[in-house]
């Protein structure tokens, strides 16, 4: 079953919303306390809508893995396929027709203060649709901007912002092929690369030559079901960062 990395299509912007629910719900608890209910319509709707606004924003690349063996009805030009615009519920099997998907940032000019280093902008329940847990979203994506505000602040560099392999297709190096692609930019342009890892990722993002820089811990306890005297469960997320490779 051969894997084969394409440029993104608009027509995948569905498979990609049900990939990214899919991928992170199912491996991050941080992700299950921002969606407990799994996604409702309305949030599905409102993640369409930020990966849509994502495609034609500056320096930007979005990268699929396909595998070429399983996705059905792929238009033979452009790699392109038929899939469903349900989301993918909490705990779904449901095949997604994409292995994995990145979106990465190439930043090869300095960038001035006043885009950098600017506050986080927080969102409403309005802009993220039912059943998200506001207030933890907010919190959790501002801690993730000043990570890299304090860190990356207007240098030249590629931040990863997104690499997620859908969890039907484990263990196959689509996370893997789609980094050495960014790291073939990154060491012929000679630029840093910054990505946020999860505990999940973290691992492959050690192997493959990504270093520690910083980190902040979220709270991710329910303070229902939290009995007098137990801990709280802290998930870590890890500033990393990657220094280019010479070609020579």
């Amino acid at each position: 079953m051969p894997l084969l990395i394409r440029p993104m299509t608009e027509a995948d912007l569905p498979a990609i919303r049900d990939l990214l629910f899919l991928a992170f719900h199912s491996s991050s608890p941080a992700m299950r306390k921002l969606a407990p209910n799994g996604q409702s319509p309305s949030a599905a709707a409102a993640s369409l809508a930020a990966v849509a606004k994502s495609v034609h924003a500056p320096a930007v690349v979005h990268r699929v893995v396909v595998d070429t063996d399983l996705i059905p009805a792929a238009d033979p030009t452009t790699g392109a396929t038929v899939h469903s615009t349900v989301p993918a519920e909490a705990g779904s099997t449901k095949e997604v027709p994409l292995v994995a998907y990145t979106r990465y940032y190439v930043h090869r000019e300095e960038r001035a203060p006043d885009v950098w280093d600017v506050p986080y902008k927080a969102v409403t329940a309005e802009e993220t649709g039912e059943g998200v847990n506001v207030a933890f979203r907010n919190a959790f994506f501002e801690q993730i901007h000043e990570l890299r505000r304090r860190n990356m602040q207007g240098r030249k560099h590629i931040l990863v912002e997104i690499l997620a392999a859908s969890p039907l297709h484990e263990r196959r190096g689509a996370g893997t092929m789609l980094l050495k692609e960014v790291f073939e930019v990154a060491d012929t342009e000679g630029l840093d690369c910054w990505i946020d890892a999860s505990p999940v990722g973290y691992p492959l993002y050690k192997r493959l030559g990504f270093q520690d820089v910083d980190f902040f811990e979220t709270d991710v306890s329910e303070p229902s079901t939290l009995k007098e005297g137990e801990s709280r469960t802290m998930y870590k997320t890890a500033g990393m960062l990657r220094r280019p490779e010479s070609k020579v």
